[in-house]
């Protein structure tokens, strides 16, 4: 049998078990409570009441938390109404809880029950939905507060263990039915595709290894483009130079850097794949409701929310980034346009039309193609307005209103 993985708990850490009540959190709490000091050890039961029956679990984990002597503390979620994407949301939500309890009471270090079976199951979920290879690379021991000490036991051990140690557990009847993706690759896909005399499981682990060694590898390269990143309140983007003549592997896998770090979104290979190949093309491709991809020649951007007005201290440092890729008037900034109380900013809009310096009319839209403006920054870039009509563009054009010959 394994042993704890000791080298992720330092001797001062005071730990927060997540805690189901199930064998793997069971097994966690008896052996982190003969290996470090009961005082530093808490269990946290998360009560997600999806289940009629969730309100037993929550009593049995208060009963072993009296039985060993530990802290308990209970979050109930109310998830019951969830249409869709429960899993996913439950996930989230229970995460959102135990880092809340953690901080609350002071707790170092999050325990999770993972176990190398979990980390199998992840692989051919992850498999299924299409993931990328940095998706592949299975369930890491330790991510910011969160530790998983039984990432190298497996279903088997746990079995054992709790045979040995007649430890007491309750069993949740949904992990029987095959509705949820991981149910039925663990009840149905897994049993089928092991072979006599072929550890197919050893090899799935020794390939998310060979794949977290390469992601590794990459992730040192990827920071360095990182640094190069853009990145205001709804949107981030970068010149296109910085990956000029890159090789696809590290486009892609910057791609889902950035959808991952800065969005919390993760999406397919094709998905990733269609992003990578549009750079330098004049395109917007729609990654999710919340999120859009723009490119054109020059700037590569995600945008979370394109109607956001941007502040004039960002769109002056938008202007700096920018303005050797545009064309502009060159005496438009903020100070020249001697803003006063009835001057009001808005946004962009379909059809907003533009009186010019010379006192011609033409539609906003033009004008932003004339300059050059990258279409992921128009309908946030900041307009000067007065009576309901566009006098100024900050930094890029002023209008017929401060043409000295213009009769106000």
């Amino acid at each position: 049998m394994p042993l704890l993985d000791k080298l992720l708990i330092e001797n001062s850490d005071k730990i927060l078990i997540a805690f189901s009540g199930g064998k793997d959190s069971v097994v966690l709490l008896d052996i982190l409570s003969k290996t470090i000091n009961k005082e530093k050890i808490a269990i946290a039961h998360i009560d997600h009441e999806i289940r009629e029956s969730s309100y037993k679990d929550a009593l049995f984990s208060k009963e072993i938390a009296k039985k060993y002597k530990v802290k308990f503390f209970e979050k109930k979620l109310s998830l019951s109404n969830l249409k869709s994407n429960t899993e996913a949301i439950a996930r989230e939500k229970r995460y959102q809880a135990l880092y809340e309890i953690a901080k609350n009471n002071e707790y170092d270090k999050i325990a999770t029950a993972h176990t190398k079976s979990d980390n199998i199951e992840q692989f051919f979920i992850k498999l299924y939905r299409g993931s990328s290879l940095n998706g592949l690379g299975g369930i890491k021991k330790e991510i910011n507060i969160i530790i998983r000490p039984l990432l190298d036991f497996t279903s088997n051990d746990i079995k054992d263990y709790i045979k040995k140690h007649h430890l007491k557990h309750i069993e949740d009847e949904t992990n029987k039915e095959s509705i949820y993706l991981r149910n039925k690759i663990r009840n149905e896909i897994l049993p089928e595709l092991n072979i006599p005399n072929y550890d197919l499981n050893t090899h799935i682990i020794n390939l998310m290894k060979q794949i977290n060694k390469d992601n590794e590898y990459f992730n040192e390269i990827l920071e360095k483009f990182v640094k190069k990143i853009y990145n205001f309140d709804n949107f981030l983007f970068f010149d296109n130079s910085l990956l000029l003549n890159q090789p696809d592997s590290i486009k892609s896998r910057f791609i889902h850097l950035i959808l991952l770090r800065f969005f919390n979104t993760n999406s397919n290979y094709n998905k990733i794949t269609d992003i990578s190949n549009s750079i330098s093309t004049v395109v917007k491709i729609q990654i999710s409701k919340e999120l859009n991809f723009y490119s054109d020649k020059n700037y590569t951007a995600f945008v979370s929310s394109n109607n956001s007005l941007l502040s004039i201290k960002d769109t002056e440092k938008i202007f700096n980034i920018i303005k050797d890729k545009i064309s502009y008037f060159r005496n438009c900034n903020i100070n020249e346009l001697l803003i006063n109380e009835n001057i009001k900013l808005i946004n962009f809009k379909n059809g907003d039309k533009f009186k010019k310096y010379n006192n011609k009319t033409i539609k906003l839209k033009d004008i932003f193609i004339d300059h050059k403006i990258p279409v992921f920054l128009r309908k946030s870039w900041p307009l000067l307005s007065l009576n309901e009509q566009i006098i100024a563009i900050p930094f890029i054009e002023k209008g017929n209103y401060y043409n000295p010959s213009n009769k106000k």
